[in-house]
């Protein structure tokens, strides 16, 4: 079994294979992860029968909770200052049409989602998306783990509020 592999054996496997698995390998890789991508995604729809189901997981999709939180950083496109509202916010300002769940083709297995959604002050369509990869984590704690990608930038999403720049503050004196 993999796990009875020595690190100089999965060194060896590596080298051998010039960092991709054969052609065979790789095409029963593909199978393999669409399976559990496909699998995946079915067992996740048929858990969101109801509209409530469905906007509490785009909820835990979006990371909103109980309190707003804020998140604030800095990346290559300029600084990032978002405060993340709470379901109660995200109710009064949208209403979610639809959530799509599908098994898409990756290395790893994956499943993407994207929601259509009613912005209640404007009356107008928005969407936001992204896609969960399914891995299996090696070493001591080896088990299988989903990782959640939002698709859509911090300052479009749904029940996300962007926060002003801070004004410069100096005291002179």
């Amino acid at each position: 079994t993999p796990q009875q592999l020595t690190t100089a054996q999965v060194r060896r496997i590596r080298a051998e294979c010039g960092g991709a698995w054969p052609r065979q390998l790789a095409l029963l890789w593909a199978e393999f992860s669409m399976s559990v991508a496909s699998a995946s995604a079915a067992l996740w729809l048929r858990e969101l029968q109801t509209p409530a189901r469905r906007e509490e997981m785009l909820w835990r999709l979006l990371r909103l909770s109980s309190s707003s939180y804020f998140v604030l950083g800095r990346s290559d496109t300029g600084p990032l200052r978002v405060r993340i509202g709470t379901p109660w916010d995200w109710r009064q300002n949208f209403s979610l049409q639809h959530l799509d769940i599908a098994a898409a083709p990756a290395g790893q297995p994956k499943i993407s989602w994207s929601a259509q959604l009613l912005e209640r002050t404007s009356n107008s369509q928005r969407q936001v998306r992204g896609h969960i990869e399914i891995r299996w984590a090696h070493g001591r704690f080896s088990a299988v783990e989903a990782k959640i990608y939002l698709g859509t930038p911090h300052a479009d999403v749904p029940g996300y509020f962007s926060l002003p720049a801070p004004r410069d503050e100096t005291v002179s004196g």
